[in-house]
Formats: C-alpha cells, sequence, structure tokens
C-alpha cells in the first residue's frame, strides 16, 4: 500500500534544474535537457540576430547556442564597461564582438531537446535539480500584455523565493 501512496504523490511532482542568468534564478523542466556542457568554443554566424551566439560542436552534431539573456532582455553583465568604452546599446557590431566576452569558468550551455531539434542556451551558472511538488508551481498572474512573460511558463515557490520556469516554446521561438 505504501508504494501506491509514493506513486501518486510522485506523479504530483516535476523535476527542474535551476541556473543563473545575471542576478536571477530561472529554472527548466528537466524533461527537455539533454545534457549540460561547459561552455565550448562557439563560432560565430555572421548575420543572425543578436541572440544567436553561433554554433557549437558537440560530438560531430553542430547544434545552434542562443544567449538566454540576450533573447529574454536580461541585464547583461557588462553594462558598466559598455558605458566606461562609450559603446551605445544600438551599435551591433561593438554589441557582436561583446556578446561572446562574457564566459566565465561557471558558464555552461544546457543542450535542449524540443520537437526533434536540439538548440543549447548559454546560462552563467548552474545551481541544482530540484524536485518541486504541484503546491510549489503555480501559473503567473498576467498583469500586462508584455513580452516578457510568454518566457515565464510557471513560477516555483520555495520559502521566500520564487523562481521563473522557462516557457521552452517562447525561448526558442526565432521570432
Amino acid at each position: 500500500m505504501q508504494n501506491l501512496t509514493t506513486n501518486i504523490i510522485n506523479k504530483n511532482n516535476i523535476k527542474i534544474i535551476s541556473f543563473n542568468l545575471g542576478n536571477e534564478e530561472f529554472a527548466i523542466d528537466i524533461k527537455y535537457i539533454q545534457e549540460i556542457i561547459k561552455s565550448p568554443n562557439i563560432t560565430p554566424i555572421p548575420l543572425t540576430k543578436n541572440y544567436i551566439l553561433g554554433v557549437i560542436n558537440v560530438r560531430g552534431e553542430i547544434i545552434p547556442v542562443i544567449d538566454a539573456k540576450l533573447k529574454m532582455n536580461i541585464k547583461l553583465d557588462y553594462i558598466s564597461q559598455k558605458k566606461e568604452e562609450n559603446i551605445s546599446d544600438t551599435d551591433s557590431s561593438n554589441l557582436y564582438s561583446k556578446k561572446l566576452e562574457y564566459t566565465t569558468n561557471l558558464t555552461r550551455i544546457i543542450i535542449l531537446s524540443h520537437e526533434n531539434r536540439k538548440v543549447g542556451i548559454k546560462v552563467d551558472s548552474m545551481n541544482k535539480v530540484i524536485t518541486a511538488s504541484s503546491e510549489q508551481i503555480s501559473q503567473p498572474t498576467l498583469i500586462s500584455e508584455d513580452a516578457s512573460y510568454r518566457f515565464t511558463e510557471s513560477i516555483y515557490a520555495i520559502d521566500d523565493k520564487l523562481v521563473a520556469i522557462i516557457n521552452i516554446n517562447a525561448l526558442l521561438d526565432t521570432k
């Protein structure tokens, strides 16, 4: 009887993995994650959208990599450097050369597998795998039609901390 109860409880849980983008913590449902790797050399692809960093070779498979911060419009780490060098926000040639530079030894690429395609997302650091119960997950209340809400699938709440669980469809949308 105890095994049946355990199985019912486990069906209401999801596993998510949390990571940092700048000073903010986010999470992704683990079912979309194929693997997590240290940030390798990324080969830039000219004339792509600003959030597309380029491609990487993972065991012979070429995988595009997007910068989750740029895609989700999260404050970049090099803002103070940008001010010092007097680089404008609209100067895309300087932004392109700068966007690959903020890699640290904690930077990781999360390889996502979704709808028969693989895409890597660059994150600043990994945190942990979390088993979240359905009571800890809630849907965000839409207070505006702002496009930033499309990246949030749900909110994970533990103690006084809230973590946005990313909507994979929005993150990988090429529009």
